[in-house]
């Protein structure tokens, strides 16, 4: 599932990151990029688990969006993936918010929806 507003867009992987889907975020951060996105956020509200193939899938994923000039950010991580990334460090790596309004009030105001 997949949330989209100017120059933002929103990824909702669901239940399991694992060798199964990690390549889906990693074309999504590509199409993303291909499309002018300035600003990129994962939403784990529904990611149950996440393994070393998600952890992968994930740096690189980061690695591309730094190397266009591009924010990657995580939010609504639940115990277990915020476990994960912080036993590999990744937590590090990443600007981790606890939901998307959070991650929408850091973009510039030129980059977020207007509103009438």
């Amino acid at each position: 599932m997949e949330t989209c507003l100017p120059m933002l867009k929103v990824f909702k992987p669901s239940q399991h990151i694992t060798e199964v889907n990690a390549q889906e975020i990693r074309d999504w951060v590509k199409e993303s990029l291909s499309s002018g996105a300035k600003h990129l956020l994962i939403d784990f509200k529904d990611v149950q688990f996440i393994n070393s193939s998600g952890l992968g899938a994930l740096a690189i994923a980061l690695k591309d969006a730094r190397e266009a000039g591009c924010d990657l950010a995580l939010c609504q991580l639940n115990p277990q993936a915020r476990m994960t990334l912080e036993i590999s460090g990744m937590d590090q790596a990443f600007d981790i918010y606890s939901n998307q309004d959070d991650f929408v009030q850091k973009i510039p105001s030129a980059a977020q929806p207007k509103t009438a």
